[in-house]
């Protein structure tokens, strides 16, 4: 299902923390400055409501744009002609409701439990520890302790 983009809307109060994508070329540029990392992005869309997506940028590549959308978990690999046509991502450029909402992500994130790398995006690891864990520690460790903490008994598989 596709939303639509129809409406700008004003993120004056939240200027120093985010930055507005003005085109495709200044995405690029961007996608440049942090080479093959991650950057959190997000498009506004009707309502005032946001679209995260995680976009890396590879420019020697055939589909230089890698897309994660968190609406739904899909991934994408386009090129510029597709990234116009199969998402809102340029027409939220052009409605000036484009952000980079971070400096980008790398994929070297340690769990705060087990201490490994891991890749996927990761999960609170309250109650254990402050911090981000990966998702073998939140399903093993984290989720049976927070049941825990509820007095509630983890479902056997």
């Amino acid at each position: 299902m596709r939303l639509d983009v129809s409406q700008k809307v004003n993120y004056n109060y939240m200027k120093e923390k985010l930055l507005k994508v003005k085109s495709l070329e200044h995405l690029k540029e961007l996608g440049l400055k942090y080479g093959k990392k991650t950057m959190e992005c997000f498009l506004v869309l009707n309502g005032g409501l946001r679209s995260y997506k995680d976009v890396v940028y590879r420019p020697n590549s055939h589909k230089p744009w890698y897309v994660w959308n968190s609406i739904d978990g899909t991934d994408q690999f386009l090129n510029d002609k597709s990234l116009g046509k199969d998402t809102n991502i340029i027409k939220a450029i052009s409605l000036g409701s484009f952000y980079l909402v971070s400096a980008p992500m790398t994929f070297d994130k340690i769990c705060v439990l087990c201490k490994k790398k891991y890749t996927e995006w990761g999960n609170n690891a309250d109650p254990l520890k402050k911090g981000m864990c990966c998702d073998k520690c939140n399903l093993t460790k984290v989720v049976p302790a927070r049941l825990k903490s509820l007095k509630l008994k983890p479902r056997k598989e």
